[in-house]
């Protein structure tokens, strides 16, 4: 009988009593319809508190007020409930009844064995061999997660993106978090003739940009750094130099994105896009026009000095001078983050001079001028973006008016040279002077042009640039 009020009591109790309670409740259970009938004559003075005719209405009182500090006082009664089943137990010796010790020590066993065996758990019967995970599914539809303090609803699993715009929110998410994967425009197809890129699609965010392609699917990028990407494929000289966008990654605060052949990241400090690969003291960054090539004697003279030449130039550009559609110009290269620049510091920065922006103006003051300002913003530049590395300043290779078939051009020249060797002075940077140099080291039949060697004759300008270079840095062999 005892098992049996226990089973109709144990409903009403807290899910979390665990192996204690459960135990004292069924105590509790079995004394209800066990101790008040036989207990009143046989007790002994000590069960007095408890084996009374009124035991069972204060058991149940007991019982009550203890389900109440649980489930709206969250207090655990152990003191009292031990305290009352200590006294529950002593009264055992003195109960005659037949009937009423084998229903109380019945409930007392059966309940503790079921704790023992895993058949009973916080959540109710379970079968053998189940989990109370496996009792939680089977509950009943009433049993909702509302009933249960400890308990919340599990949200509904978010579906996967499916549609190219799908995965680039979804992608906008994860870049640039909640507010800045909000939208600041519609997608769109920056590239619809290329060959490469004919089914890019891009979307504006406010945290930044998501370039999709079929290839590589979505991946996000810094503004700054799609805008460089998107003006660099406009000249035909640097187009292909980065490729497709391919992943992208977050370190530290900072957004970088792998490209087909580089990975690139916006350079907050200096606000330019720049390139993860790092130079260092063997390396040279070097910046040019025609003059500059890995085979002319520029590019043969820092590596016969020892540096690996890393080359930004392009033939028929300077400072100011570009080439719409082909090249831009130094300071758009640079300034205006056409180029990404690598990272680290070179061991040298070596920037040529132009004879290229000598005819920006036909006035040569103003020309002057407007070389000068673009040189020394420029110069100003690299220093900031790397401050460890020694720049050095090339003049404008010439052939000696006296001596040069066409003395106009010479003329041109040698004004080019003065002007960089102010910006150098200016800058406090140092200045390679070769002015006339065509005329020292060479014969006009090794001459291409009037400008320009020969490509057999380039190695004859190698070792007196070593030399000065060398000289410069204050490197010797």
């Amino acid at each position: 009988m005892g098992f049996y009020s226990w089973v109709f009591i144990r409903p009403l109790l807290p899910r979390d009593s665990g192996w204690e309670g459960t135990f004292l409740y069924g105590v509790y259970a079995g004394s209800i319809l066990s101790c008040a009938p036989s207990c009143a004559p046989v007790c002994t003075p000590v069960c007095t508190p408890v084996c009374t005719p009124v035991c069972a209405p204060s058991l149940i009182l007991v019982t009550a007020v203890h389900i109440f500090c649980y489930f709206h006082l969250n207090i655990p009664q152990k003191l009292s409930t031990w305290d009352c089943a200590y006294r529950i137990l002593l009264c055992m010796p003195s109960i005659k009844s037949p009937t009423a010790k084998v229903s109380l020590t019945g409930t007392i066993l059966a309940v503790v064995a079921a704790g023992s065996f895993g058949v009973y758990s916080a959540g109710g019967f379970i079968a053998p061999g189940g989990t109370a995970a496996t009792a939680a599914a089977g509950a009943g539809p009433t049993q909702s997660a509302q009933e249960s303090p400890s308990e919340s609803p599990s949200p509904e699993p978010t579906p996967e993106p499916t549609t190219p715009a799908q995965k680039m929110e979804r992608t906008a998410q994860n870049a640039f978090g909640k507010e800045g994967a909000q939208a600041t425009g519609e997608i769109q197809a920056p590239f619809p003739t290329s060959a490469d890129a004919a089914d890019m699609l891009v979307q504006q965010f406010k945290g930044g940009v998501v370039m999709y392609t079929p290839k590589y699917g979505p991946v996000a990028v810094e503004s700054g750094v799609y805008e460089h990407w998107w003006k660099q494929r406009g000249y035909s000289d640097f187009a292909g130099w980065e490729g497709l966008p391919v992943s992208w990654r977050s370190k530290k605060g900072v957004l970088y994105t792998k490209f087909e052949k580089a990975e690139l990241y916006w350079d907050k400090a200096n606000g330019l896009p720049r390139n993860t690969n790092v130079l260092g003291s063997k390396d040279a960054l070097v910046i040019g026009d025609s003059q500059v090539t890995a085979t002319s004697w520029v590019g043969l003279g820092l590596k016969q000095a020892g540096f690996v030449p890393y080359l930004f130039r392009c033939g028929g550009i300077g400072f100011v001078t570009a080439r719409e559609g082909v090249c831009p110009s130094y300071y758009q290269g640079v300034m205006g983050g056409r180029w990404a620049l690598p990272s680290g510091n070179p061991g040298v920065i070596y920037l040529d001079a132009s004879g290229n922006d000598i005819y920006i103006h036909e006035d040569e003051t103003k020309a002057r001028e407007h070389v000068n300002a673009h040189q020394t913003q420029v110069i100003e530049q690299l220093r900031r973006m790397y401050p460890s590395s020694k720049i050095v300043f090339g003049g404008v290779v010439s052939m000696n008016e006296d001596a040069a078939t066409d003395k106009q051009v010479a003329h041109k020249r040698h004004v080019a040279n003065e002007v960089a060797r102010q910006g150098a002075r200016e800058t406090g940077v140092l200045f390679m002077d070769t002015a006339d140099w065509q005329t020292i080291y060479l014969t006009e039949g090794d001459m291409a042009d009037g400008v320009h060697l020969k490509d057999e004759a380039q190695y004859k300008l190698v070792a007196p640039f070593e030399a000065r270079l060398r000289e410069l840095l204050g490197i010797t062999k």
